[in-house]
């Protein structure tokens, strides 16, 4: 779990490719507990019919506020998966305009002041925990 999670950062999701009967959730409480984070800090959202709205909304919440987004069962929902590649994208291009602004030696508040809204905010403990049955229609 270590390996993996040094791997990540908030644009590269860890995905767990599952066989029946596993569920990697309690290794990654177990694995959050000891870093600290509460069950408020790793909001799970298990995917089916109807859920990609709020699995969308959710991912907005996570990023702002540095939560672990655990999206569990992905392959119940291909329909998630655009929604999803374009989260990640998404999340890629503000963390670099936040780098950018860093880099150009703005402040927080002059920073703040050019994102265009709230939602443009990625918190750089922000992980995604991914996990789905193997499925073609997943994104690569």
């Amino acid at each position: 779990m270590n390996s993996a999670f040094d791997d990540s950062n908030p644009f590269t999701p860890i995905i767990f490719i599952l066989s029946t009967g596993a569920d990697p959730l309690a290794e990654i409480a177990k694995f959050a507990k000891e870093r600290g984070l509460t069950d408020k800090d790793t909001p799970k959202k298990s995917l089916g019919r109807g859920q990609e709205k709020v699995a969308d909304s959710s991912i907005t919440q996570a990023r702002k506020e540095g939560q672990w987004i655990i999206l569990q069962n992905c392959h119940m929902c291909p329909t998630f998966f655009p929604i999803l590649e374009n989260r990640i994208v998404e999340t890629k291009k503000m963390q670099e305009s936040m780098k950018k602004n860093k880099e150009e030696g703005k402040d927080d508040e002059e920073a703040e002041a050019q994102e265009v809204d709230e939602e443009n905010i990625v918190d750089d403990k922000f992980r995604f925990w991914i996990t789905t049955m193997p499925t073609e229609e997943f994104p690569t």
